[in-house]
């Protein structure tokens, strides 16, 4: 007694519809609900859009202190300059060589 191609196949769907209902009813506790899901999505969501705001902001103040770092640099430079170019006037040095000295950068 044998079975046909046919048989066996629908043997197989039955068998596999089978498995897979047991399957589902002793496991559907461990299936995360939709409702669940999209709560600590929308959690995750909150987390990154204050992560974001976060970052947003100390970028900001960042942007801040480097721009008064910078005026603060540019100020003592032009303090630096201005003590350089007057130790060169006022020192022995003569005339000619004090222009060379004062022009050779501009």
């Amino acid at each position: 007694m044998g079975f046909s191609g046919l048989e066996t196949a629908l043997f197989a769907l039955l068998g596999s519809v089978f498995s897979a209902s047991v399957v589902r009813i002793f496991f559907v506790s461990a299936f995360v609900k939709k409702e669940s899901c999209e709560f600590m999505f929308q959690g995750i969501k909150d987390k990154q859009a204050i992560s974001e705001q976060n970052l947003l902001l100390r970028l900001e103040q960042l942007e801040k202190e480097h721009y008064a770092f910078r005026q603060k640099m540019s100020e003592e430079q032009n303090q630096q300059y201005k003590m350089l170019r007057a130790l060169i006037l006022y020192s022995s040095i003569p005339k000619d060589k004090q222009a060379e000295i004062l022009n050779a950068n501009r």
